[in-house]
């Protein structure tokens, strides 16, 4: 058994910890229809977990590959869309070929997605931070499709700049503030980062000043787990777990702050907060 001296460690668990309400939302969702007695299908993963996903498999939900999608053909049950959204030609596709489409994206990335057409309608270039390649990025394209991400700022003298809900807050500014300087005729900035990751990330960087080691807790899959490791590791020597299992054989000791992703049930958290705290 790996052990440390209990004496040397204080744990200070961070106040935003375990799901956000929008993976919560979508979880309750899944469960609801299974209780139901659905056959529920998921394309990608439902969230960036994977002892969440590896529980619903065991449920009985069916997870398919995110590019089987346009392969797919009669599917039996019902098809929930992930809390990332999905492109409004994905939706119409699967409305198609399975019994119903039950919605689970967040609302604050619905939200995004409206807001991304409506200024879009208004004659705005969308420059976005975001990564393209993360699953709520794709799907926004889809609503967006003239959508230039950074470090991309386009030609236009009309820009209007929005963020993936899970993006580095101080890092959107310096994108805004980098579009705004350069002397266009227009540039509309618009917070579209979700308060939940926000409050987390100004929660890791008070944590990364005060402690002498941060636990960020998530799935490896997950941005706005990255973005909390990211932002602790400039300050203090940081771990990225995703269970107690790989914190064996860490020298552990001095003030521990531990934070998790949005997606990371607080059961986990807890297990790994007992496992310090009684020295393996």
């Amino acid at each position: 058994m790996w052990w440390w001296n209990v004496k040397l460690v204080e744990v200070r668990l961070g106040k935003h910890v375990g799901f956000c309400w929008g993976v919560q939302r979508v979880l309750d969702i899944v469960n609801g229809l299974l209780d139901d007695g659905e056959q529920v299908h998921v394309f990608g993963d439902l969230v960036h977990n994977t002892s969440v996903i590896e529980e619903l498999k065991v449920k009985g939900v069916a997870f398919h590959k995110e590019d089987e999608l346009w392969n797919a053909e009669k599917l039996e049950g019902v098809v929930v869309v992930r809390a990332h959204g999905m492109s409004p030609e994905e939706r119409h596709y699967l409305e198609e070929i399975s019994d119903r489409l039950v919605d689970g994206t967040c609302p604050i990335v619905s939200r995004l997605f409206k807001t991304g057409e409506a200024i879009e309608k208004e004659g705005y270039q969308i420059c976005v931070y975001g990564n393209p390649r993360h699953p709520e990025m794709r799907a926004f394209k889809g609503y967006v499709k003239s959508a230039v991400f950074y470090p991309e700022v386009g030609d236009a003298k009309k820009v209007a700049v929005l963020a993936q809900t899970t993006a580095d807050f101080s890092k959107f500014k310096e994108y805004a503030a980098s579009l705004i300087n350069t002397g266009r005729a227009e540039v509309r900035v618009i917070n579209t980062i979700c308060a939940e990751t926000i409050m987390r990330e100004m929660e890791v960087r008070k944590m990364a000043q005060e402690c002498d080691l941060v636990i960020v807790v998530g799935g490896k899959m997950s941005s706005n787990t990255r973005k909390l490791f990211e932002i602790a590791k400039d300050h203090v020597r940081t771990l990225w777990i995703e269970n107690e299992e790989e914190i064996k054989g860490e020298t552990i000791q001095g003030k521990i702050g531990i934070v998790s992703g949005t997606s990371t049930p607080i059961e986990v958290v807890r297990r790994i907060v007992d496992y310090i705290e009684r020295g393996g």
